[in-house]
């Protein structure tokens, strides 16, 4: 994965939490008074800590951030799910905001799994053997080493591939015969 899909992700995963916070504050009634809700306001904690947690873990273990990212947006993603059924039947928060931000929240979580689960699997240096090289990235480069992956080299084909429209999928080279079957 490179670093900007992993900047993309951790950008969803802040986002993400802070909105969680700022809405258990709300319900805590730290910024709004009279949207004191305990069950809201402990449910979004939950959920922000989950989203803070997995953010902290992708620059522990940066190969897992896809994972962490799906696991967390798709906690936050139920259980947001679970605070809307709640407002439907009547035992959560039922204002206007509520609403709003239920649905502007789930909107969210729905784009940053897409995000995620779009990224490519892994992230982690190539392993010794899985055809990466490392190379240096020229004079004054403040990088240093990078490795770049690299396909592996094979040997070249006794069979090229048919012109188009030629009914063929396959044809060998001039002067090799074709395998026969036996």
């Amino acid at each position: 994965m490179t670093s900007g899909r992993r900047g993309t992700l951790r950008t969803f995963l802040a986002g993400e939490a802070l909105t969680y916070v700022v809405a258990a504050s709300i319900h805590a009634g730290l910024l709004v008074r009279g949207g004191e809700h305990r069950a809201a306001m402990r449910a979004e904690s939950i959920i922000a800590i989950v989203l803070i947690g997995a953010l902290v873990a992708t620059w522990a273990r940066p190969g897992w951030t896809r994972g962490l990212a799906l696991g967390a947006q798709a906690f936050a993603l139920l259980a947001t799910l679970v605070g809307i059924f709640t407002i439907i039947v009547g035992i959560g928060p039922r204002t206007v905001p509520d609403v709003i931000y239920h649905i502007a929240i789930v909107i969210v979580l729905a784009a940053g799994l897409v995000a995620a689960a779009r990224a490519p699997r892994g992230g982690a240096p190539a392993a010794a053997g899985s055809h990466g090289e490392l190379r240096a990235d020229g004079p004054g480069s403040s990088r240093g080493l990078t490795r770049r992956r690299v396909a592996p080299s094979r040997p070249p084909s006794p069979w090229r591939a048919a012109p188009r429209g030629s009914g063929s999928t396959a044809r060998p080279p001039r002067g090799i015969a074709p395998p026969t079957r036996g």
